[in-house]
């Protein structure tokens, strides 16, 4: 039998591994305050919220509200909707007697032309993330039903972690796209919750409405605002292997290469239509299958059709005739469905591309047709590709117009690509290619050291040139007109080295003014563009002088791990060592290619685990 002492013992050793994960949130329920003066009314109680700070906007005054019962009591249900405050009566509270009330506003617009407001609070964790642990991070959010808001917001109101506090003193939203967030469903209480792996000792929280690409999609000049309410909010730890769920590497500190998000249109309906000899006008059998065409396509937002003409072989190539049977369809649907002729692309291919025996009358009247699809090109590269078309004719003024309208239509990541198109040769030798770069350069001034912002970013475009760089990217790709690779980009191994031997001359010169770049200053892809460079030298004192200088960058948030991890595993294979991440690959005579040579596959995954890598696997030979 076990004396007492000895129990009380085991339960003092036992209890700490029953105790709940500690909330690294201080007051997340938003409980504790300091002493109210209820002498300023219910306008200023914010600040009385203990553990956190406001990030002021011009609508902080009126839209942050710590919202507590006592208020109620103190001035009333009457008073406090007067003053924008909760209405208790209508709105139970998560827990307990208080939360925060945030606002996003949709009229307002600042110097540069970003429109929106929000508001947010911040504050500091109770002790920094610790590098390689998983932690859940949760908070709850409620709104009411708004049938006129920007439905956009209620995806973008979440939580932001970073290394640095966030200081943002504009009017409009914090600019990020790396924040946890949820579809919030108004007029309920929606949990964000999310599993995440710390990649840095991140210790700074804060929560609003981010702004990023897709918000906002609206803005009407009229205040429309949106409030919301949070509460419930923490930050723990968890052990990994008793989670069932994705577990996602933590934002900012590890850099996920942000694909634009362009909506593919898969072909639904592929029409042709057939003419009459030397004819190009539609009968009423074809105006039928159009009107067909197009309610199959009704759902179909956005979509940008794909006219091409064609005839048969009776007479001399007559690119004319086809040009315009592609314009009688375009000019039926146009006219017809109030279709915008920016979203038709028509072509006139003559008889280049017979798809039946010329010999025969059945055959050229196969030939002699209009194809209309759908296709999976956006409104920008169809702005794009005209401007292409305006190079081309030397009608230069008109692409730098063009040219100007696409500036305006893409994101500030795109636009840089521009710069790269071999294509615009003639453009860049105008007196209208400055106004373009100088269009192209001001996007950059959201970056604390914009000047190497913008070179680094070109320096990226410059070494993956020949690697991933497609100028259908910025202009789409049509099978049928886009059929001859581009002599500019048309990849030679001379012209590999001797862009990387140029590249090299640049970090040179970069390196010899600037410390090795960081996120925070110039941007996740510029940061990155540094270390790809270096990565392509094959040169191993490179290597060993950078990776602890990126590894120090990366416990810091300020670069990314997969680049320390290649960099790491290039030396290895210079060395002919085992690579310890397995990012390597050989290539075999056959063109295959293989895994380089690692100590243990399962050793290689825990530790791209612990740096927000996913697993690799070997290649089969």
């Amino acid at each position: 039998m076990v004396k007492p002492a000895i129990w009380i013992i085991l339960i003092f050793i036992s209890f700490p591994k029953i105790l709940p994960a500690q909330n690294l949130v201080p007051n997340g329920e938003f409980e504790k305050h300091s002493t109210f003066d209820f002498s300023g009314g219910p306008g200023s109680y914010i600040n009385s919220l203990n553990d956190w700070e406001i990030e002021k906007s011009i609508y902080s005054w009126s839209g942050q509200v710590y919202a507590h019962r006592i208020f109620v009591k103190k001035f009333g249900q009457q008073k406090l909707l007067q003053s924008g405050y909760v209405n208790f009566d209508t709105l139970d509270l998560r827990n307990g007697d208080a939360m925060v009330k945030l606002m996003y506003v949709e009229s307002c617009v600042n110097q540069r032309g970003d429109t929106g407001c929000a508001n947010y609070i911040k504050t500091k964790l109770i002790s920094p993330l610790e590098q390689g642990e998983v932690y859940e991070v949760s908070m709850w959010v409620y709104t009411k039903i708004n049938l006129a808001a920007d439905s956009n917001v209620y995806s973008h109101m979440g939580l932001y972690l970073s290394r640095r506090e966030m200081i943002w003193k504009d009017a409009v939203r914090i600019p990020t796209d790396y924040y946890f967030s949820a579809n919030i469903l108004p007029g309920e209480w929606t949990q964000i919750k999310w599993y995440i792996r710390a990649l840095c000792s991140m210790q700074y929280m804060t929560i609003g409405a981010f702004k990023d690409d897709s918000f906002p999609s609206l803005w009407r000049r009229i205040d429309n605002i949106v409030f919301y309410y949070v509460d419930d909010v923490s930050i723990k730890k968890v052990d990994e292997d008793s989670l069932s769920t994705d577990i996602h590497p933590t934002p900012y500190c590890e850099y996920y290469e942000k694909e634009e998000k362009q909506r593919t249109l898969q072909s639904i309906t592929n029409l042709d239509l057939h003419f009459e000899s030397n004819s190009s006008i539609l009968d009423l059998k074809d105006e039928t299958e159009l009107d067909s065409f197009y309610q199959a396509n009704l759902l179909r937002n956005g979509k940008i059709f794909v006219i091409i003409g064609y005839t048969d072989s009776q007479k001399a190539e007559n690119v004319t005739l086809s040009e315009a049977r592609a314009e009688s369809v375009k000019s039926y649907l146009g006219q017809k469905y109030n279709i915008n002729d920016l979203n038709m692309l028509t072509f006139g291919l003559g008889s280049s591309d017979p798809i039946a025996d010329n010999t025969s009358a059945t055959g050229r009247l196969q030939n002699r047709r209009t194809t209309i699809r759908t296709s999976d090109l956006v409104i920008s590269q169809v702005f794009y590709r005209k401007g292409l078309d305006y190079v081309k004719e030397d009608s230069l003024q008109q692409a730098f117009f063009q040219f100007s309208r696409w500036l305006r239509m893409v994101p500030m990541a795109k636009r840089v690509e521009m710069l790269m198109d071999a294509r615009l040769n003639k453009l860049k030798r105008s007196k209208y290619w400055k106004p373009l770069v100088t269009n192209v350069r001001d996007g950059y001034s959201v970056y604390f050291d914009s000047n190497n912002s913008f070179f680094l970013d070109s320096l990226y475009f410059e070494d993956q040139l020949f690697r991933t760089f497609s100028p259908y990217n910025l202009c789409g790709y049509i099978p049928e007109i886009d059929t001859v690779v581009l002599p500019e980009y048309k990849i030679t191994e001379q012209k590999g080295l001797i862009k990387d031997s140029l590249n090299r001359l640049a970090i040179q010169k970069y390196l010899n003014k600037n410390p090795y770049p960081e996120i925070s200053k110039v941007g996740r892809r510029q940061a990155r563009a540094l270390g790809y460079v270096i990565l392509h030298q094959g040169d191993s004192l490179l290597y060993e002088k950078y990776i602890p200088i990126v590894k120090a960058r990366c416990m810091e948030g300020e670069a990314q791990w997969d680049v320390f991890a290649m960099m790491t595993d290039k030396l290895h294979v210079v060395k002919k060592e085992f690579q310890e991440y397995g990012t390597q690959y050989s290539i075999l005579e056959d063109g295959q290619v293989e895994l380089y040579k690692v100590d243990d596959i399962n050793a290689v995954n825990e530790r791209r685990k612990k740096i927000g890598m996913g697993p690799t696997a070997e290649i089969e030979k």
